[in-house]
């Protein structure tokens, strides 16, 4: 900052013939660090300095005197600048300079109290306020520095005496004199200085009358790039108006184009001369606050575009750095000044980017899905469910659906288009509200494990129009039913197996309670017999002719009942091997008896529990007699027990027997058997299934059973297993062809059976 300080002598002559001596004395060199009125002085004596100009690189400056004439700067030629009166060094820095305080207030780091460049007086002569740098009164004057507040000599110096004139001098009277900042009280006091001042009326000092508040005095000018005085043009008004594709805020649909076109007014500048070079425009997510983040990157979600010239558009492409809540805001920018002129930040526009997710629905009962739940199906059959009164479309971050046939679309959906934006990935499900349960429409591709209602696709990206979805018609209300193949099944009280009529128009399924042998023997399918009045099978009997005979209202009054204790009259089971309460194989050791049939006796309840296959051979035959109940156990698809042709197996219990929700097949068309042998109890035979088991436990569904050879449970039997009872809903409708138990007949077992279980019988009946 240029520093001019002016003066004016007033002087009262009394004219007399005075001839002058003057002896110009050129002034001593200046290092441009410091103005003091005793710097510039000859060695035979010293002239005030009344003006300095500051050199920024620290080389010699300029100073002027009284002498000559009104701010004339002449260089100073000595570069040791030494000052004539003792302590007054101002600017070799050798010694220190008192700080007189008059005028101006310094501390170590502080500022003068008028600010730099006000006047304080020295000695009578006004200094100049400079930032302080040292404490206690005094500052060291390092070269190159500020020099803190003014600097005055310890004592008021002795000139050298000058050569006067020859004759005597008319007494003066003592000069005021009138620089920047100095009080005042009349506009002609500072005006006769510089035409351009005049006495301020706020501070009652001289300063620039087009600009009062500069403490320099400098002339005002111009800001960069413009023509009025005092401007403040470099620095570009508020952008306003701002646009991004057309709209000033709300939701952006980008699923056409991932393109935001931003636009916005030019502001101007309040110089019209003055420049805008370019624009600045930053896009942040809202979750970052309504300002915009001093620096762009990841960690702040923002993104900064600027524009290669003044344009009031740009274009770029959406970014998952700032998401799909965004702000916007753009500033323009005057940068041909020293300090770059930065416009403010226009207000902040709110927007959403969205975008739609769609698809078409098709009937296809065999479609497929891969890892990522995406659908393949078959395109040719398109199903409208504008008849399903209630079915929705959804996804599970918003978004707005429109009506439902055989197409969908929900608009406005949060866009995420890959896996680097936040909302990618989510959910888009259909719920179907089917008006008819007997042939319901069910998912088939994408289903969801629990309701077969609900085609939910997951990991969706938006936009997306591809999102198919697929689904059948399906008999859901069908319950799970039994079947045997071969030989006679008799129930006293009941015969129930409610044979669905799904499975009479399925090729693959056997409408019937008894069906013919593997070799579909024709005499095979033996006769449903029943105490009761009917046989509950939606009037399917036996696939034995037909006419399907059947009998039903039987007596078995006079039925021998051959139970644990029939059998075992002719054994002694004292003598019987004793097998342990749980066995894993089918037991060994026993002497056979005269037939070669081993007997084991197991007096307590008796746990089976077989992983692999245990096999009776063509020679064996083992009866094993349980006082208490039997349980088999085994993993799933096992088949744990096989018997050659000739060989037999029999297992009689006083108890119940049950075959554990464990034993059976995981595949509903399966024909493996799981067990074979002959099996009597007093009790109960129990089909167990996973009645109490998480619906969402794909290790806990009910599976086929299926055993071969004969079944007595002189209590009853009870079948419980369900295919509904698993992960998959839709299984339920496995129920529609597929028996979950299945008893075969094994007529070799009659042939094999051991003496000891054909002991005969008498049955006395009083005759007429």
């Amino acid at each position: 900052m240029t520093t001019i300080k002016k003066n004016i002598i007033i002087k009262t002559f009394f004219l007399s013939f005075v001839v002058f001596l003057i002896k110009f004395i050129n002034p001593m060199g200046v290092l441009g660090d410091v103005c003091s009125p005793w710097v510039c002085a000859g060695t035979s004596g010293y002239l005030k300095v009344v003006s300095c100009k500051l050199i920024p690189n620290g080389s010699s400056g300029y100073c002027g005197n009284d002498v000559l004439q009104p701010n004339a700067l002449l260089t100073c030629t000595n570069p040791d600048c030494t000052g004539f009166a003792s302590g007054v060094d101002g600017c070799s820095g050798l010694t220190p300079i008192t700080i007189n305080y008059i005028g101006c207030t310094c501390s170590l780091g502080g500022t003068c109290a008028g600010g730099n460049g006000t006047s304080c007086s020295v000695g009578g002569y006004l200094g100049t306020c400079q930032d302080c740098l040292a404490t206690g009164g005094t500052c060291p004057l390092p070269r190159g520095s500020d020099r803190g507040c003014c600097v005055a000599p310890t004592v008021t110096p002795t000139p050298t005496a000058t050569p006067t004139a020859t004759s005597t001098a008319t007494p003066t009277a003592t000069p005021i004199t009138y620089s920047c900042n100095s009080a005042c009280t009349t506009n002609a006091q500072c005006s006769s200085v510089d035409a351009s001042w005049s006495c301020d009326v706020t501070s009652s000092k001289c300063r620039l009358a087009s600009n009062p508040t500069s403490l320099s005095c400098d002339p005002c000018v111009a800001s960069c790039g413009g023509t009025t005085c005092g401007s403040t043009s470099d620095v570009p008004n508020q952008v306003t108006n701002v646009r991004v594709n057309g709209a000033l805020s709300g939701n952006l649909n980008l699923t056409s184009s991932s393109t935001l076109n931003i636009t916005w007014n030019d502001p101007g500048v309040p110089d019209p001369n003055s420049n805008i070079e370019y624009y600045v425009i930053k896009v942040w997510d809202k979750a970052n606050g309504a300002t915009p983040p001093g620096t762009c990157n990841a960690t702040t979600n923002c993104v900064r575009y600027q524009t290669a010239s003044k344009i009031e558009s740009y274009s770029v492409a959406a970014s998952a750095t700032h998401d799909n809540n965004i702000y916007v805001s753009v500033r323009a920018v005057n940068s041909t000044c020293v300090t770059v002129g930065w416009g403010a930040w226009s207000a902040n526009s709110s927007f959403n980017l969205v975008a739609n997710v769609g698809g078409n629905i098709y009937e296809d009962s065999s479609a497929t899905t891969d890892a990522f739940n995406n659908c393949t199906g078959s395109n040719s059959t398109p199903i409208n469910l504008n008849t399903e009164i209630g079915t929705t479309i959804a996804t599970s971050i918003g978004g707005t659906a429109g009506a439902i046939t055989s197409s969908f679309i929900i608009n406005n959906v949060p866009y995420a288009p890959t896996a680097s934006w936040d909302d990618h990935g989510f959910d888009v499900s259909l719920n179907i509200n089917n008006s008819d349960p007997l042939n319901a429409i069910v998912c088939a591709c994408p289903i969801d494990l629990i309701n077969p209602y609900l085609c939910k696709h997951t990991n969706t990206s938006s936009p997306s129009l591809n999102q198919n979805i697929y689904v059948s018609s399906v008999n859901l209300s069908n319950d799970s039913w039994w079947q045997t193949s071969g030989g006679n099944v008799y129930g006293a009280n009941s015969l129930i197996s409610l044979v669905p009529d799904t499975c009479s128009v399925n090729p693959s399924c056997n409408a019937f309670i008894v069906t013919q042998n593997i070799t579909a023997d024709s005499k095979s399918a033996g006769i449903p017999m029943t105490g009761a009045t009917s046989i509950s099978s939606n009037g399917y009997y036996t696939e034995r002719g037909a006419s399907e005979p059947r009998a039903v209202d039987t007596s078995h009054e006079n039925l021998i009942v051959e139970n644990y204790a029939f059998f075992n009259r002719g054994v002694n089971l004292s003598t019987a091997t004793t097998i342990a309460s749980t066995i894993s194989a089918i037991p060994t050791g026993a002497t056979p008896n005269a037939e070669g049939t081993e007997v084991y006796y197991r007096n307590g309840n008796l746990t089976v529990d077989i992983s692999s296959t245990r096999n009776v051979a063509s020679n064996k035959k083992i009866v094993i007699f349980v006082n208490g109940d039997i349980t088999f156990t085994s993993d799933p698809d096992v088949n744990m027990i096989t018997v050659s042709n000739g060989g037999f197996i029999g297992f009689i219990s006083n108890g119940d027997i049950t075959f554990d929700a464990s034993v059976g097949n995981t595949s509903a068309t399966s024909t493996t058997a799981n067990i074979a042998g002959v099996f009597v109890t007093d009790g109960y035979i129990n089909v167990d299934g996973y009645s109490d088991a998480p619906l969402n436990d794909d290790t806990l569904k009910d599976n086929k059973f299926i055993g071969e050879g004969t079944f007595v449970g002189w209590s009853g039997f009870s079948l419980t297993r369900n295919y509904e009872n698993t992960t998959n809903p839709l299984q339920k409708a496995l129920n529609n062809t597929n028996p979950i138990e299945v008893f075969i007949f094994r007529p070799d077992f009659n042939l094999n059976i051991p003496d000891i279980m054909m002991r005969p019988s008498l049955v006395w009946q009083e005759v007429n």
